[in-house]
């Protein structure tokens, strides 16, 4: 029924512990391309299947799909690309559903005025690769935008929280973490640089264990038990959900010294982290 993550899994998911790593030179990357590619052609000319689905499936699976170049990658089989439209429609008719069902919640009180920013796809036919400030800019200032927004949505749900109602209230809160978790990696991270990419990886698995934290909550209250037993496994989940409040001051230490890093690499001002726009 409960289950906590271990204080060091989430410590290093959101990197409290960071290791060292050696970043891969330009040929070396290429050789490790052209080896996936290679070895995905082989294997499907043996197996008789599509070569150009199989090498866009493995480079995609393996997260370098958007570091080959242009002339070089395969090109997406039908029906697997998302286009701009379809993603601002999907995450529109989400956050529709999110903010009626908090309205539901609230017996009929209108729900927030104040609307998640849309996370804007770069341009149609953007080839750019190195990291820019312009792009690198935009995607913090929709991190900070979501942050924003995902708080406003869950500040709506809580209002709604009673005796008879917890559990609905509960999978809510679940669902806006996961659905901002969600739109948080759907960001386009081409041309961002490293930094804010990182930092946007450790929000997102942020975002995703308070998902799991909420699931668990609906769990207990829609679990037939007694008061007594009721009331043990609420202080239970309370301790974790303690200390997965006190890992977002973790995640505005790694945003402060993300944007410091991003600052010096781009030689620009970046605004706070998560503050609304008439304090920055």
């Amino acid at each position: 029924m409960h289950r906590t993550i271990p204080t060091h899994d989430r410590a290093n998911r959101l990197g409290r512990m960071p290791h060292p790593s050696a970043g891969l030179s330009t040929l070396e990357f290429l050789g490790c391309a052209v080896a996936i590619v290679v070895g995905a052609w082989i294997g499907a000319s043996y197996l008789g299947k599509d070569t150009n689905q199989l090498a866009y499936d493995v480079l995609s699976q393996s997260q370098l799909l958007d570091k080959v170049p242009d002339s070089l990658r395969p090109t997406p089989p039908p029906g697997t690309a998302t286009t701009r439209e379809q993603a601002l429609t999907n995450y529109r008719e989400e956050l529709g559903s999110l903010r009626q069902q908090i309205s539901t919640l609230q017996t009929g009180t209108n729900p927030a005025n104040e609307e998640m920013a849309s996370p804007q796809p770069p341009a149609e036919g953007s080839t750019a690769r190195v990291p820019t400030l312009e792009r690198t800019l935009a995607y913090w200032q929709q991190l900070n935008e979501l942050v924003l927004s995902e708080a406003e949505l869950q500040r709506n749900a809580e209002r709604a929280l009673n005796e008879t109602n917890a559990a609905k209230v509960f999978a809510l809160k679940a669902r806006i973490c996961r659905f901002t978790a969600k739109t948080v990696a759907g960001i386009p991270p081409c041309a961002v640089c490293e930094d804010a990419l990182r930092f946007g990886k450790q929000l997102e698995l942020w975002y995703a264990d308070g998902g799991e934290l909420n699931e668990r909550a609906v769990q207990i209250w829609e679990t037939p038990t007694g008061p007594q037993a009721r009331e043990k496994m609420i202080d239970d989940w309370k301790l974790t959900d303690q200390h997965h409040r006190n890992e977002a001051r973790l995640v505005k230490e790694r945003a402060a010294a993300a944007r410091g890093s991003i600052e010096r690499i781009f030689g620009s001002e970046f605004p706070p982290f998560a503050q609304p726009a008439e304090t920055q």
